[in-house]
């Protein structure tokens, strides 16, 4: 009626095999799901970067169409700043940024400092 002591280790050996093939099990699942994340951030990083280059893009556009301005204003003999013209701007961005959730604070700043650029590149044609 007593177990042989050989049972017991053998026991006691498949309880450690156990909890070992559960860790490998358990790591092997958290390494999947990690790489499973990794690979979400890296396409979301890619998209991130394609939109980048975009709005850089977009920026030369811009500042082109400011270059033709600033030539015009120059030939026209006309000031280079149009308060006017940047208070309303300025005012239908917040506008904007506010209905689509985006900071007014943030938005106000990146486009106070497109304009700043945009002013100075009109100068150099105005020189």
């Amino acid at each position: 009626d007593m177990i042989p002591v050989y049972y017991l280790a053998l026991f006691q050996l498949l309880m450690q095999w156990q909890r070992w093939l559960s860790w490998i099990i358990i790591y092997d699942t958290k390494r999947r799901m990690d790489n499973a994340m990794d690979q979400k951030i890296s396409q979301w990083r890619t998209q991130i970067d394609v939109l980048d280059e975009e709005l850089l893009h977009l920026l030369v556009k811009r500042f082109q169409i400011v270059t033709t301005i600033g030539a015009y204003k120059k030939k026209h003999h006309m000031p280079i700043r149009d308060e006017s013209r940047w208070s309303q701007m300025l005012s239908a961005l917040l506008s904007k940024a506010e209905k689509l959730h985006i900071s007014k604070k943030f938005v106000k700043e990146l486009f106070q400092s497109i304009h700043e650029y945009a002013l100075e590149i009109e100068s150099e044609k105005n020189i």
